[in-house]
């Protein structure tokens, strides 16, 4: 069952097309925008909440509870981490 509970969200600039990265784990890049997380190195700040063009306004849950996407299977317990 998928819930969320409100957080703290900070608004940043879309580093790249984010219209199909709803939930998706991201991170800053270096012009101070943000991007999708895609290495395992990734350092993530939050979990996007909508879904920006290039450029736009990315609203990101720094904090609280919310929903995530992956593109894998997730296991209760296991730590998410980004890439492959």
């Amino acid at each position: 069952m998928a819930y969320q509970i409100k957080g703290f969200k900070a608004s940043f600039k879309a580093g790249a097309d984010l219209s199909s990265s709803q939930y998706k784990l991201v991170k800053l890049s270096a012009a101070s925008t943000v991007t999708v997380c895609s290495d395992p190195t990734d350092v993530p700040i939050g979990v996007l909440q909508n879904a920006p063009y290039s450029g736009l306004a990315a609203e990101v849950m720094i904090a609280g509870i919310t929903k995530v996407s992956a593109d894998e299977a997730l296991t209760v317990g296991r730590p998410i981490v980004t890439g492959k």
